[in-house]
């Protein structure tokens, strides 16, 4: 009876201190550990030694050529709920995808938006340590709704924005471009020029995609040899309605490498 007092005690203590052990019961006909069955010590110092070499690695300029994507349901305020699949080349171009969904568990797909553009690399952030800061040039956002609702309001809120965009009533699965700024070369006779092609309609979502202006990578070494590699870019405004001027200041939950080598350029989507 006192061994079941004390046992009980003892798990009452640990609960209300938010720890956790293995409860052995005498009944179970295990005995009890004593000083001489403990675990074998282990010296503080391996301890902290073997602590502070876990620390990622971190390359600079990040290596971001790739593919990168979430690793679960990301949630942004407004709310929103999406997953992000990124992927820069070694031209320096990148194509941004985010995947909008209606429900916290990324199920009920909405809408999905292609943006396309330039990046270069600019100097070391001075507001977030370990990142760099980034100049980048959006040239392209298409936007294709995965239902009959979804599309329709797609169409109704960006032809307020951009009247005579939607003169034919968007329908599912058709990709419509909200944004357009592009240089194309036209001739004139023995003469050539550059067209300037400049379209914005992305006011009517709030788009914006100012966390290219910062990145981080990390490559995490683990015990088996292998290495996981992050991408942390700059994080969202919680005000929706100031994303388009806001630079990054933190992070955003990172995406993680496909570790596929992407050897081509990408093209524009005409």
């Amino acid at each position: 009876m006192e061994i079941i007092i004390k046992s009980s005690l003892a798990v009452m203590t640990a609960l209300l201190s938010g720890l956790s052990f293995l409860v052995i019961r005498p009944s179970d006909g295990a005995r009890l550990p004593t000083k001489s069955s403990s675990l074998p010590s282990v010296p503080c110092a391996s301890i902290v030694y073997d602590v502070k070499s876990h620390r990622p690695y971190v390359p600079m300029p990040p290596v971001v050529v790739g593919r990168w994507v979430s690793s679960k349901c990301e949630i942004r305020p407004g709310p929103e709920f999406l997953i992000r699949d990124y992927t820069f080349y070694k031209n320096s171009t990148f194509s941004a995808v985010q995947y909008y969904y209606a429900d916290i568990f990324c199920t009920s797909a909405s809408y999905a938006l292609v943006s396309t553009g330039e990046f270069t690399f600019d100097q070391i952030s001075w507001i977030v340590p370990g990142g760099v800061e980034v100049d980048y040039t959006l040239q392209q956002v298409i936007i294709m709704g995965y239902t009959d609702k979804g599309t329709d309001t797609l169409y109704r809120n960006i032809n307020r924005t951009c009247a005579g965009l939607g003169r034919a009533k968007w329908v599912p699965y058709r990709i419509y471009e909200i944004f357009t700024f592009m240089e194309v070369a036209r001739s004139k006779g023995n003469n050539a020029d550059l067209l300037f092609l400049d379209k914005d309609c992305t006011a009517a979502i709030n788009f914006a995609i100012h966390e290219l202006q910062l990145m981080r990578v990390e490559v995490w070494r683990m015990y088996d040899s292998t290495s996981v590699t992050k991408l942390y870019l700059g994080d969202v405004h919680t005000d929706m309605g100031v994303r388009k001027s806001y630079r990054p200041t933190a992070y955003q939950v990172a995406l993680h490498s496909v570790d596929v080598s992407i050897t081509q350029t990408r093209d524009v989507i005409a």
